[in-house]
């Protein structure tokens, strides 16, 4: 028992040696793999070494030698047919289980005993496929049978014919391609009593019925000869099988799409120079690493700034903008673009009128404009060059808007009797003097009405108070020619005439325009000094 005991450990030894020979297998290695690669069909193996049979035996052991035939069946198996035979010695040990009796080794004298073998035999070779050293494990079956000379009757023999059990490990150390020395240790225990032969050989191999060489990585190398296995598909080699890598940059030629890569810089798994940032600018001469992605740069991958507002060109929406101006940060939808918060078109920062009303004329500094000094912004103005100091409209405009179609009433002109006028009501004529003076080229009518009457004599009345009407425009400096006076007398009531507020709407004077260019009006004279235009903020006048 001890004997099989210590048999196996060494067995697991060199178990333990050939996995740790062999390093890992790769994945065309394993079992199940394309078997396209095997080096041969079948192997012929001639061997020679030391037999120790087991003590019970009384046996010397002899330099046994033989023939082994195999074929691989897998990528990692390897079945072999061998037959071995032990040289004869002398059986002198009376105790030997040869005999059938112990008597017989005294009666019989000197025996020469010698042994054959039969085996099939299975290799488990992981790690065969492109290595001139290739570790492997034996078990198998075989069949011992004893001859001794002179030869024992029948009834003499004992054990002399034992199947066995087979298990050990070897080496293969291929010296070409189609040959190999084989080192080999195995016990052959047999089934019927605890005995254990101990052999070692060493035995040449030769490959027969070649197949193709193997080239696992298909890069015009074969295995055998291969320094590089595992060569990535597409790289060019030379004649050891290693890539080359012109530009060192760890990409070999042939997938290597940037073959001249200066020496140092950092490649992605194309061989081409990496551009982190995406600036277009590679990594190894950006100044400026993680530009942010579409900003343009310059030369040295920092990126440009124009208008110096803090957004780099490219993500600047608003390009030019004035220095000093407040802007939309990035990662708004307008970054770089000013506020304006009054819409005058000066960005805030630089705006130093910032509620500015919308339309208004601003200057540089973003504060309105009121060329006329009326109070109302141009832009506003409907009337921008109308003569300092006087009242105006809404729109910066005479208040008797003359610009306007159809008639207008000029408002508090009222004639107590005949063409006598109500107190204070040549004040209100003086605004119709002042249109006409601010559209300079226009012709007017004054169209006086009267309330209930005889028709020729309201007609003649009205006639009058029109022409007294013009007589004092002509008096304010209104040409003559300018105004056509024209009575209609009781006609065009706007209201019934059975109450004096109805009678007094029908006593009415209006003006309206015939003639003439509304674009054309008087120069303007110098301010007044001292005059300024209106401070910002400040409303139009009202009469």
């Amino acid at each position: 028992m001890r004997r099989l005991l210590r048999a196996g450990s060494l067995t697991v030894l060199l178990a333990a040696l050939l996995g740790a020979g062999g390093g890992a297998p790769g994945a065309a290695e394993t079992a199940g793999a394309d078997d396209s690669w095997l080096k041969s069909d079948a192997t012929v193996t001639v061997f020679y070494g030391s037999y120790r049979y087991d003590r019970s035996y009384g046996v010397p052991g002899g330099g046994p030698y033989g023939l082994r035939v195999g074929t691989r069946i897998t990528p990692l198996l390897n079945l072999e047919i061998a037959f071995q035979r032990v040289p004869g010695g002398e059986l002198t040990d009376r105790n030997s289980t040869l005999f059938s009796d112990r008597s017989i080794a005294t009666a019989t004298g000197p025996l020469e005993v010698r042994s054959e073998s039969l085996q099939a035999r299975l290799l488990i070779e992981p790690h065969a496929h492109g290595r001139r050293f290739s570790p492997y494990l034996v078990t198998g079956f075989g069949r011992l049978r004893f001859f001794s000379d002179p030869t024992l009757q029948q009834s003499q023999r004992g054990s002399v014919s034992q199947g066995t059990l087979i298990f050990g490990a070897g080496l293969r150390q291929y010296l070409t391609r189609y040959v190999a020395l084989r080192f080999e240790y195995t016990g052959e225990s047999a089934f019927e009593q605890i005995q254990i032969n101990q052999q070692a050989s060493v035995g040449i191999s030769f490959e027969l019925n070649h197949r193709a060489p193997p080239d696992s990585d298909r890069d015009g190398v074969i295995d055998f000869s291969d320094q590089c296995a595992g060569t990535p598909s597409g790289a060019l080699v030379d004649a050891a099988g290693c890539p080359y890598d012109l530009d060192d940059d760890g990409v070999p030629e042939g997938l290597d799409l940037c073959p001249r890569t200066p020496g140092g810089w950092k490649v992605d798994a194309d061989g081409c120079p990496t551009d982190e940032d995406g600036d277009k600018v590679v990594d190894a001469l950006d100044a400026c690493p993680g530009t942010i992605h579409g900003a343009t740069v310059d030369a040295r991958g920092c990126p440009s700034d124009e208008d110096d507002d803090g957004i780099p060109d490219g993500l600047d929406q608003c390009p030019g903008t004035q220095k000093g101006a407040q802007i939309d940060a990035l990662g708004s939808d307008t970054p770089g673009c000013t506020h304006d918060l009054d819409g005058d078109g000066v960005p805030a920062g630089l705006d130093k009128c910032a509620r500015t009303p919308a339309g208004a004329v601003v200057d540089a500094s973003g504060c309105p404009i009121d060329s006329d000094g009326d109070g109302i912004y141009d832009g506003l103005d409907r009337c921008p060059d109308s003569v300092p100091g006087r009242l105006r409209d809404p729109d910066g405009c005479p208040k008797v808007r003359l610009d306007r179609d159809g008639a207008q009433i000029l408002e508090n002109v009222v004639f107590l009797k005949g063409t006598e006028l109500y107190p204070g009501a040549d004040a209100w004529i003086g605004l119709a003097a002042e249109a006409l003076e601010y559209w300079s080229d226009l012709k007017v009518e004054i169209d006086v009405y009267t309330d209930a009457g005889p028709a020729a004599a309201q007609k003649s009345l009205a006639k009058k108070r029109a022409e007294r009407i013009k007589a004092i425009l002509v008096s304010r400096g209104i040409a003559a020619d300018r105004i056509v006076a024209v009575g209609m007398g009781a006609v065009d009531f706007v209201a019934a005439n059975e109450l004096p507020d109805d009678r007094a709407k029908n006593n009415r004077v209006t003006v309206r325009r015939i003639e003439g260019d509304l674009g054309v009006h008087p120069p303007r004279a110098p301010a007044p000094a001292g005059d300024e235009p209106a401070a910002p903020g400040s409303g139009a006048q009202t009469p």
